[in-house]
């Protein structure tokens, strides 16, 4: 199970883009960011392991690290944007 700190996070756990309700709240939602949906790809209650999480993460980043709503989009997006997020929004545990 997530911990207390990790049940109030609302940061997705493979780009650290922030959802603004926590994550366990979260059903089939499509990340802005990643493009990864949770519940689907992966399971917020914790049940994911964190080299699942990273293997996902590895493989958006090594697609490139797009961004997938193109609407919601930072005028500067890059890889390095991309893990600079991840570095300071994602708990250790989940790198």
């Amino acid at each position: 199970m997530l911990t207390k700190l990790n049940q109030k996070h609302t940061r997705c756990l493979i780009c650290g883009f922030d959802w603004r309700i926590p994550l366990v709240e979260c059903r089939y939602e499509i990340c802005d960011c990643c493009g990864v949906e949770l519940n689907n790809e992966y399971e917020p209650d914790g049940s994911t392991s964190p080299q699942q999480i990273v293997a996902i993460r590895n493989e958006w980043l090594e697609s490139g690290a797009t961004w997938f709503t193109k609407g919601n989009k930072p005028e500067v997006w890059t890889k390095e944007k991309a893990l600079e997020q991840i570095k300071a929004n994602v708990p250790k545990e989940f790198q």
